[in-house]
C-alpha cells in the first residue's frame, strides 16, 4: 500500500523528514503510522510542534526562515504558488502518462 511506496519505492532517499507547528490530530496520526512504518522510517521523523530550541539543534539558523527563529528570508507563500501555478501545463502533461488497458481479460493466475 501507500506505506510500501513511501518506504520502498520513492526516486529519492529520504534522510529526515521534521514536522513542526502540528496539530494534535497530527501527533495522533502519526502515532499510529509509527506502528505500519519500518523502524528506520519512525527515528527519521521529528516532531517539533512549536520547539524550535530542538529544530535549531538539527538545522542551521541561516536556512530556517525569520516564522522559525533563523535568519533567513522570510516565507512568502504567494510566491511559491505562483510558482506552483506556473508548472500546471506540466502536471497537466505528465497526468497523461500511464499504462495502457488491454481489451483481453485475464482468467486464472500469471504464469
Amino acid at each position: 500500500g501507500s506505506f510500501h511506496i513511501f518506504q520502498k519505492c520513492l526516486p529519492f532517499r529520504v534522510k529526515v523528514i521534521h514536522v513542526i507547528r502540528q496539530s494534535f490530530v497530527y501527533d495522533i496520526l502519526i502515532s499510529i503510522i509509527r506502528h505500519l512504518i519500518s523502524s528506520k522510517y519512525v527515528e527519521r521523523i521529528h516532531l517539533h510542534g512549536t520547539n524550535f530550541e530542538d529544530l535549531h539543534k538539527e538545522l542551521p539558523f541561516d536556512i530556517l526562515p525569520e516564522e522559525y527563529g533563523g535568519c533567513g528570508p522570510a516565507l512568502d507563500f504567494d510566491a511559491f504558488w505562483s510558482l506552483v501555478d506556473a508548472q500546471e501545463p506540466s502536471f497537466v502533461e505528465s497526468n497523461g502518462y500511464g499504462y495502457l488497458k488491454t481489451k483481453k481479460k485475464q482468467t486464472g493466475f500469471a504464469k
